[in-house]
């Protein structure tokens, strides 16, 4: 039966072993581009204002311009697909409003039958 001191020894050397390449994550630079901020609202609409802010106050953080990208329609959705397909790097992110994205699952969670549906 292996004593408790190599057993300590072993969790310490598997840890440092785990987190060798954590060093080269921390030192990678974020963001080296643009940031796209993808709006499901028309330029003008619902958040106008608070996606000019938020991006302005991103472009002071970060160092690098948010790009704020209006795709109105379809009740959001063109604007929430588009983010959906876009890189998963974190170079993309989406505004929108979670009322849309989850009312009509709330609906069908809990009894609510369309009027009609697309086949």
């Amino acid at each position: 039966m292996p004593s408790k001191n190599s057993f300590l020894l072993f969790v310490i050397t598997l840890t440092m072993a785990c987190s060798l390449g954590l060093s080269q994550l921390y030192a990678a630079d974020y963001p080296t581009r643009p940031i796209s901020l993808i709006s499901v609202y028309p330029p003008g609409g619902f958040f106008e204002v608070p996606g000019r802010a938020f991006a302005a106050a991103a472009e002071k953080l970060l160092g690098k311009p948010v790009v704020i990208l209006n795709k109105p329609g379809a009740a959001g959705m063109i604007g929430t697909v588009a983010g959906a397909q876009a890189a998963p790097d974190g170079y993309t992110l989406t505004m929108g409003c979670t009322t849309i994205s989850c009312a009509n699952e709330w609906e069908l969670a809990n009894g609510r039958k369309p009027l009609a549906t697309r086949q």
